[in-house]
């Protein structure tokens, strides 16, 4: 659920950024979530669900969260509220390790946090860290800095005879306290993750299709023909009705006088 880095002073850290889009489709085809654009961690995404669906959870059982998430404003029926030590310590501790037991084992006790589908459009960055010790040229110059500035308040304090001596600011000094993080980009470039269909109507018309064809010698033009040779006649007997033939009287009736010619041809 959550990731990160150990860092300790005295050290230099490079962070090296690159930044990932996911982009998936929306139901019915998909499964990602597109009326939920924010909640208490901002930015909706599987991961910020899953975050607040464990501070539901801390939450119906302790009456209380380990830390105040950044955006309470946008689930204002929540109304968290940080533990106190002693919350956190008789109550909170144990249910924030019981579950991340149970998500991590997907036990029966967490369904409620099936709904966190992942988003519609989502953005992250993978990030790579190295790290080396401080260097002396470094703390001397870290050193001489801090020694300015501390020379600048008067710390010889007497009150009734109390004293108070100057701070000595010392190369341990800066290992101890001192921690330098550089965060860069890796590239300008944005690497996207895109779901799509893979099997879609068009591919199963031609699939089916193409069995047809090589199975049954069959295409196209010929289950046209083959309907239309069984529907066309049916059609024809069901839509055509005989036409009334008016009755014949005697004074209306015609006769018709046939005269046939013949050619005689003479061979000489």
């Amino acid at each position: 659920m959550t990731s990160g880095f150990f860092m300790s002073p005295g050290n230099v850290y490079k962070s090296d950024l690159r930044k990932y889009k996911e982009i998936n489709m929306k139901p019915p085809i998909g499964n990602c979530e597109p009326h939920k654009r924010r909640n208490a961690y901002g930015t909706y995404s599987r991961n910020s669900c899953q975050k607040q669906c464990r501070d539901e959870y801390v939450m119906k059982w302790c009456g209380c969260v380990h830390l105040l998430p950044p955006h309470p404003e946008y689930e204002p029926n929540m109304n968290f509220v940080g533990c106190t030590l002693k919350q956190w310590s008789e109550c909170g501790l144990q249910r924030t390790v019981k579950f991340t037991d149970e998500f991590v084992n997907m036990k029966d006790e967490v369904k409620h946090c099936e709904h966190c589908e992942p988003a519609c459009e989502e953005m992250w960055y993978e990030a790579t860290i190295s790290s080396s010790r401080l260097s002396k040229f470094y703390a001397q110059k870290k050193l001489d800095r801090l020694a300015g500035l501390i020379s600048k308040f008067d710390l010889n304090v007497d009150h009734e005879n109390d004293t108070v001596e100057n701070y000595k600011v010392e190369k341990e000094t800066v290992y101890e306290n001192v921690m330098v993080l550089n965060v860069l980009f890796t590239s300008i470039q944005e690497s996207q993750y895109k779901e799509y269909r893979k099997y879609d109507y068009t591919q199963l018309i031609g699939d089916v299709g193409g069995q047809m064809g090589m199975l049954l010698g069959a295409s196209l033009f010929t289950i046209i023909e083959f309907v239309h040779f069984f529907i066309r006649p049916s059609g024809n007997v069901s839509t055509r009705t005989p036409e009334p033939t008016p009755p014949r009287h005697p004074s209306s009736a015609t006769w018709t006088w046939t005269v046939s010619a013949s050619s005689h041809f003479v061979r000489l």
